[in-house]
């Protein structure tokens, strides 16, 4: 009997498995998690051609906060100052 409910959840296992890559790869980024990322990566460049397309550091992400928000949150003074 174990052995089947063992075979029962690798099944499950790999049938849910699959959905949740598909999902994560349908995931958007909202402007305000991309300026914190690259802050952090230390990509000023990338940054700068974000603000000439016309994004703004003002965005916000879903919960309503913006990028200098997410580097105090998070304690990152890297991104702190990159995005200051």
């Amino acid at each position: 009997m174990k052995l089947k409910k063992k075979i029962f959840l690798a099944a499950m296992a790999l049938t849910i498995l699959p959905l949740t890559d598909i999902y994560a790869v349908g995931a958007k980024i909202t402007a305000a998690q991309a300026f914190y990322t690259l802050a952090h990566n230390n990509n000023i460049k990338k940054i700068n051609e974000l603000r000439n397309r016309g994004y703004s550091l003002e965005s916000t992400d879903t919960r309503g906060y913006n990028p200098v928000c997410m580097a105090i949150m998070r304690q990152d003074r890297n991104a702190y100052r990159n995005l200051v």
